[in-house]
Formats: structure tokens, sequence, C-alpha cells
């Protein structure tokens, strides 16, 4: 090992020793599952911008737009 690999791996963060845990979460999962409409979303309000607007926008912009539209009202037809 080099200077270099050497200082990578004794400056290496703890979180990153042992991560397989992370992809049993549900949390996990349930973003893998939400990733293609995270993108989705991404690509459209990068459009409506003019450039790329980045994933992490892109993330709080999708959850924003996911949680108004499950409280928005909802009129029913007075039939």
């Amino acid at each position: 090992m080099n200077t270099v690999e050497t200082n990578r791996v004794a400056h290496a963060s703890p979180c990153a020793v042992d991560t397989a845990w992370v992809k049993q979460t549900s949390l996990y999962q349930l973003a893998s599952r939400r990733r293609a409409e995270v993108d989705v979303h991404k690509w459209y309000e990068s459009e409506r911008a003019g450039g790329d607007i980045g994933v992490h926008r892109a993330v709080v912009s999708y959850v924003i737009h996911q949680t108004l539209s499950r409280y928005e009202p909802r009129y029913e037809s007075s039939r």
C-alpha cells in the first residue's frame, strides 16, 4: 500500500465499514423503490428550471409534492 492508500484507510469513516445492515431496513427498501420516481421527477423539475437541479433538491421536491398531494382536498361528485 502506498501512502495515499494508507491515509485513506486510516481516515475511513466508521459508517463505511459495515453498511450491509442498511440495505435490510424498510427505509432503504422504500427509497430504492422510489428511486425511479425521483429520477423522473428530477428530470421534469430540471427541465422546468432550465438546468440540472441535483439529486438532493429533487428528493426534497419529490417528498414535498408527494406529501402535498396526499393532503389536497378531494371533491367528490355531488350526484
